[in-house]
């Protein structure tokens, strides 16, 4: 009987020992996650730049009835830009210039206007020997890329020449529009590829010998170019 006594008073101590061990536990609420961050945008455009670019540029020139006898004026072109950027956020604004050599021009085979006795053929060519743009940039930065759309003013230097006659330079004024995309290899350093649509609008030439004729020139230009920002 003694120690049927014993088991249950240790029975009931060990019971009330667990009870109030328990009861001394508090009550932890679940663990709250906090909502991840947002990082920040890693790269800044904000700043100024320069560069070189290089590309192809096709085309055609026409005149006042919008003939286009020279349809397929063709070359490489190649150039510099400086610029500045501004960036608001996400948005990022702009203003470039850029000044190009081009390898654009066409010879055609003409009939000479003064020689009615027999066809003879004479080598013209009209070509495009520079171009340079004033735009305005507007783009988004998704971090270090940064699509963008561009459009101003556009000027340029042309020349027409016929063999046995001469030749004409001229300048002309115009405006572009296209869009690209640049990409930051890190703060100092970026690429971009470009597309522009340039009308550089009309100008008088005037060939000895045959006479005038009012001339403009529109073409497409698809280039790279590297840019070193500072």
């Amino acid at each position: 009987m003694t120690s049927i006594k014993t088991g249950l008073l240790a029975s009931v101590a060990f019971l009330a020992f667990a009870s109030a061990a328990n009861a001394a536990d508090p009550i932890l609420p679940p663990p709250v996650i906090p909502p991840a961050a947002v990082a920040p945008l890693a790269h800044d455009w904000t700043g100024f730049y320069a560069g070189i670019n290089a590309g192809y540029g096709f085309g055609e020139v026409y005149n006042d009835a919008g003939v286009t006898e020279f349809d397929r004026v063709n070359g490489l072109i190649g150039g510099v830009q400086v610029g500045a950027n501004a960036q608001f956020d996400m948005f990022v604004l702009g203003v470039e210039g850029d000044i190009q050599l081009s390898g654009m021009s066409q010879t055609l085979q003409v009939q000479d206007p003064n020689v009615t006795a027999a066809v003879i053929l004479l080598d013209a060519t009209a070509s495009l020997e520079y171009f340079g743009t004033v735009r305005a940039r507007a783009g988004v930065a998704m971090d270090n890329v940064m699509p963008y759309l561009t459009g101003g003013f556009a000027f340029g230097g042309g020349k027409l020449d016929i063999e046995g006659y001469g030749s004409d330079t001229a300048n002309h004024w115009g405006w572009t529009v296209g869009g690209g995309v640049e990409i930051a290899m890190d703060d100092s350093i970026s690429f971009k590829g470009e597309y522009l649509y340039t009308d550089l609008g009309q100008s008088e030439y005037t060939i000895p010998g045959i006479g005038s004729d009012d001339l403009g020139l529109r073409f497409h230009t698809v280039r790279a170019g590297v840019n070193f920002h500072f």
